[in-house]
C-alpha cells in the first residue's frame, strides 16, 4: 500500500526517510511520501499514486480530507490529532467546525494521546472511526549513536523549555537556579527559536546558555551531551522530550503531564510540584545508582514506541476501524 503523509511542514519527498521526531514520524516508519498541505491542493493529481493518505489535522488541513474523498475517492483517509483534547478544543470556533466536517471524510481518526480517546470518540461520533495510534519513535536511527557522549566537567541540564507560552518555562530556570546553589557544576541549556527569546532568558537567569532550534537531527546529537532535561510542561500533549531522553540514555526530571512521560517517565511529577522537581534533581545529581536506574529504566519504555510496535500499532488501528489495506 502506498502512502502519503499531508501536513503543515514545508518539504516534499518521495519517500520521506530523514530521522523525524515529530508527526511526520508516521511517513518514516511506514515507508511513505510526504506532501505539503498546498501541494495537494494545488496538484490534486498526485493523489491517484496512493491507496492511503494521512493528513495531519490542523486547522489549514481541514480542508484536505473531503478533498482527497472528491478526488480519490477509493483511498483510505486518516487524519492525526497530535495533541490532546486542547488541540481542537483552543481553537476558534469555526475552526472547531471545520474539524467536525473533516472527521466527516475520514475512514479513521488517529489519536497520537491514548487518554484523549474518549474525547475524540464522542466527536467522531462512532467508537470505531477514532483509533489510538500512539507515538512513533526512529529508535533504530537513535540506537545507531553513542549513547551519553557527556564530556568532563560541567554537567549541562537541558531545559524543556524557554519562554515559550503555555510551557512554565521559567519555573523550571527557577528550579535550576536554586539546586545550583548547592550544586555549582550543574549548568542549564535552553533552545529557543529566535536570538530575542535568547536575551530574554540572558536576563531571566545565570548560568544557562542558549542555543537555536534546528532540525531534529541535528538537534539530537546535540542533546546527546546533557546530563539530565528539567522540564515543567503543563500540557496534556504526546511530550517526546522525554522519548529523547529515554534513547541519548539522559534522565528526564519533571512533568507527567504528557503521554510519553506517564509512559516512559521515571523522574516525574505534576508540573506544578516545583519542590518535587528540584528534590529529585538534586538526588539525582548525588545518587548515581538513580542517575543509572532513570537510565535503565526510560530505555526499556523505549521500546514500545519504537518503529516495529508502532507499525503494529497501525495496522491493528486501522483493523479496528473495519479498515483492511
Amino acid at each position: 500500500m502506498r502512502v502519503c503523509f499531508v501536513s503543515q511542514f514545508e518539504g516534499d519527498a518521495s519517500p520521506w526517510n530523514a530521522p523525524i521526531n515529530d508527526c511526520r514520524a508516521w511517513a518514516y516508519v511506514l515507508g511513505g511520501d510526504t506532501r505539503n498541505v498546498h501541494t495537494i491542493l494545488r496538484e490534486p493529481a498526485e493523489l491517484g499514486a496512493y491507496e492511503l493518505v494521512i493528513v495531519e489535522l490542523t486547522p489549514n488541513a481541514y480542508a484536505v480530507p473531503p478533498f482527497v474523498r472528491r478526488h480519490v475517492p477509493g483511498a483510505v483517509v486518516v487524519g492525526l490529532v497530535e495533541g490532546g483534547v486542547e488541540a481542537v478544543s483552543a481553537q476558534a470556533g469555526w475552526e472547531q467546525l471545520l474539524f467536525l466536517e473533516a472527521l466527516e471524510a475520514l475512514d479513521v481518526l488517529g489519536v497520537l494521546v491514548e487518554e484523549a480517546l474518549p474525547y475524540y470518540r464522542v466527536l467522531a461520533g462512532t467508537e470505531a472511526k477514532a483509533q489510538w495510534l500512539g507515538v512513533p519513535y526512529p529508535k533504530a536511527w537513535t540506537d545507531s549513536l553513542q549513547r551519553g557522549t557527556r564530556a568532563d566537567g560541567a554537567r549541562v541540564v537541558e531545559l524543556g523549555a524557554g519562554l515559550e507560552r503555555g510551557r512554565n518555562g521559567l519555573a523550571a530556570l527557577r528550579v535550576l537556579e536554586r539546586v545550583r546553589r548547592d550544586v555549582p557544576d550543574l549548568r542549564g541549556r535552553v533552545y529557543a527559536g529566535d536570538p530575542g527569546e535568547l536575551e530574554l532568558i540572558a536576563r531571566a537567569a545565570d548560568g544557562v546558555e542558549g542555543a537555536l532550534k534546528s532540525d531534529w537531527p541535528s538537534y539530537y546529537r546535540h542533546h546527546l551531551d546533557a546530563w539530565a532535561v528539567l522540564s515543567l510542561d503543563p500540557r496534556r500533549s504526546w511530550g517526546r522530550l522525554v522519548l529523547d531522553c529515554a534513547a541519548a540514555g539522559i534522565p528526564y526530571v519533571g512533568s507527567n503531564a504528557t503521554h510519553c512521560a506517564q509512559h516512559a517517565g521515571v523522574l516525574v511529577c505534576d508540573p506544578y510540584d516545583v519542590e518535587a522537581a528540584e528534590e529529585m534533581l538534586r538526588r539525582l545529581a548525588e545518587d548515581d545508582e538513580l542517575y543509572a536506574e532513570a537510565v535503565t529504566r526510560q530505555y526499556e519504555a523505549l521500546g514500545q514506541f519504537d518503529e516495529e510496535a508502532s507499525r503494529s500499532r497501525f495496522a491493528s488501528a486501522l483493523a479496528a476501524a473495519g479498515i483492511r489495506p
